[in-house]
């Protein structure tokens, strides 16, 4: 597994607090405006461009970014360079144990968050084209394909470290004086560490990159994307999709019988598609990415005054980030009718 290869793991960690941004798992230089290809497999972005001139604006950060598989744990020790346990030695060690492989942490001191200037992509869509035609991501009658971006906000982290086990039972040790260390993860000019060791495999990015360096340069550790799907603009790209899909799911043990109607407008026409549902089924509804003024109305089919179930959601492409809503059907006639709603991120 090379160092790119590990930005799934990475990702799948960071969305669990953060659902709209990518991983940058081998700190891959990158600013808002930089133009690339998001790779399917793995998650590695290809950078192709940038666009020109001063396109963001900045928010200086100072905050603890800690991010880590299950079964990793971590413990702190002092030690000397070499490893060995000393009184007072005024050096510190940190190891990181991995009961599973395939295991992820990542643990940074956060520095910075840039931003794309708000209608920068618009402004700019002559040069994002071109670059996505140099890419061979734009298809002639259609536009740009998904997966072709513009990089819209970054993280940028002062130091830290980023570690991989590709074996279960492996370990890592981050090893420096008790200042230097601590700076690591909690900001300041001292951050650094005298060594590094390690059991079994494990893959690491560190920063600063080499031991008893110090270093005043920011590394971009996580981003969000803009894609494009043809001539529409994804403001939030987080995964591949043609379609929003709408979940209806009635298999929780009710009995009702629900009447489904889903009405929404494409260039200002209004659509709309209906679906009955008994107790025990479920169904899936798909609508176009360029779906606006969505709405949804659930009944069940005794015609109960006051029981019917309404919701509305004006853009989806800016609401349903992850391109899926979900709804759980619930209720046994003739008692309480409810749904319950989910956003996929």
């Amino acid at each position: 597994m090379s160092n790119n290869q590990w930005n799934p793991s990475y990702t799948l960690e960071i969305r669990k607090q953060r659902p709209d941004m990518w991983g940058n798992w081998s700190l891959e230089p990158m600013k808002p405006g930089t133009m690339g290809i998001l790779m399917e497999t793995t998650q590695f972005f290809d950078i192709k461009g940038q666009l020109s001139g001063n396109q963001s604006e900045e928010t200086m950060l100072s905050e603890a970014w800690e991010l880590q598989s299950s079964g990793v744990s971590q413990k702190k020790a002092k030690v000397d360079i070499h490893g060995k346990t000393v009184e007072a030695s005024g050096n510190i060690g940190i190891t990181w144990d991995f009961k599973k492989s395939h295991s992820v942490v990542s643990k940074f001191h956060l520095s910075k968050q840039m931003s794309l200037k708000e209608g920068a992509i618009k402004n700019n869509m002559d040069a994002i084209i071109a670059e996505a035609k140099k890419a061979g991501m734009y298809k002639e009658g259609f536009g740009i394909i998904q997966g072709f971006g513009v990089v819209t906000e970054v993280l940028y982290a002062s130091s830290g470290v980023n570690l991989g086990s590709r074996s279960s039972d492996s370990s890592f040790t981050l090893e420096g004086s008790a200042k230097g260390v601590a700076e690591m993860f909690e900001g300041g000019a001292d951050a650094s560490y005298s060594q590094t060791t390690s059991t079994k495999s494990i893959d690491h990015t560190l920063w600063p990159d080499a031991p008893k360096e110090t270093t005043n340069t920011l590394v971009p550790v996580a981003y969000k994307l803009c894609s494009f799907h043809g001539e529409l603009i994804i403001p939030t790209w987080v995964c591949y999709h043609t379609d929003f899909i709408i979940e209806l799911d009635n298999n929780h043990g009710g009995t009702y019988i629900v009447n489904c109607k889903i009405s929404y407008t494409v260039d200002g026409e209004t659509k709309e598609k209906k679906t009955q549902i008994w107790g025990g089924g479920k169904d899936i509804v798909k609508i176009p990415l360029n779906a606006q003024n969505v709405k949804l109305t659930i009944d069940p089919e005794d015609g109960k005054s006051g029981t019917t179930y309404e919701y509305e959601c004006f853009n989806p492409l800016v609401q349903w980030v992850g391109g899926k809503a979900s709804f759980d059907i619930y209720g046994v006639w003739p008692g309480r009718f409810k749904v319950e709603k989910t956003i996929r991120d």
